[in-house]
């Protein structure tokens, strides 16, 4: 896993690659908080429509 720091708040996994990685943020405020959240991202799959494939009736 990798940890990423942020100055930007948007994560954008063509940044990042394929792989998991934890997001770790920080409220700052009067109650300071903060937390982590692991995301997977996965490869991209070609969607590409090839034309009719039939149909189910």
């Amino acid at each position: 896993m990798t940890s990423l720091l942020f100055d930007n708040p948007l994560f954008n996994p063509s940044n990042t690659g394929v792989g998991k990685h934890i997001i770790n943020y920080t409220i700052s405020s009067t109650c300071d908080n903060s937390d982590q959240i692991a995301i997977a991202v996965i490869e991209n799959f070609d969607a590409t429509y090839k034309g009719r494939i039939g149909f189910i009736r």
